[in-house]
């Protein structure tokens, strides 16, 4: 869905992340998920431009860059091989040049909550 839902059946707010995550093919080692490099989500990013009001959101792997983490451990120096924070920037630039903006989801304009001012 290309919208947030304010409540679901659990009565919580669901953020879509409507252009999926950044997969670069080491890090799938063995698993289910497709690769998907920064230009497959911008690419996404100009499709959901038809729908009005959409969302473009996506998640980027902090693990992919912190060195404490296991798995960067297992896999040092594949994410810079991949154009590093370049390609990280270049997908959010690509995306504000869209007309996209970045916001907090933290932001209680986005999801009202009980603990944001009145």
């Amino acid at each position: 869905f290309p919208y947030p839902i304010w409540k679901d059946s659990f009565g919580q707010a669901v953020i879509p992340e409507t252009l999926g995550a950044v997969e670069y093919p080491f890090y799938n080692d063995g698993t289910w998920r497709p690769v998907a490099r920064p230009a497959d989500l911008l690419r996404r990013a100009k499709m959901f431009k038809v729908i009005r009001g959409a969302w473009a959101s996506f998640f980027w792997h902090p693990n992919l860059v912190e060195p404490k983490l296991r798995y960067y451990q297992l896999h040092p120096g594949n994410f810079e091989s991949e154009g590093g924070y370049e390609s990280l920037r270049a997908l959010v630039d690509g995306i504000r040049a869209l007309g996209y903006e970045f916001v907090s989801i933290g932001d209680c304009k986005i999801i009202p909550r009980s603990d944001c001012p009145k």
